[in-house]
């Protein structure tokens, strides 16, 4: 049983962690093999896999980056042109008689 307030370095979390991620074996079985509980392994994949997904995604190449931020801003263009016609369409089918 683990103690409460126990450390375990980094380079244990790593290898932990891609023992998880490239062993086939789920995480409650390797925290029996280590002594970890499998909420604390679950936790340390979530953080360091989650931060490398993210990592991954933040590092778009230069022409990549500039084509998403048109994306954005035409996405935005497009969204304010839709709301402007819905109010239009208020606006005129209030006047018909």
């Amino acid at each position: 049983m683990q103690q409460k307030g126990k450390f375990y370095s980094e380079e244990f979390k790593e290898e932990t962690v891609k023992l998880v991620l490239n062993s086939g074996k789920s995480q409650a079985q390797i925290g029996r093999e280590l002594g970890v509980n499998s909420r604390t392994i679950s936790n340390w994949v979530r953080y360091r896999h989650g931060n490398q997904l993210s990592k991954e995604g933040s590092q778009l190449m230069g022409d990549e980056k500039k084509a998403f931020i048109k994306l954005q801003r035409d996405f935005k263009r497009v969204e304010m042109e839709r709301d402007i016609l819905k109010k239009a369409v208020g606006i005129f089918t209030k006047e018909l008689p």
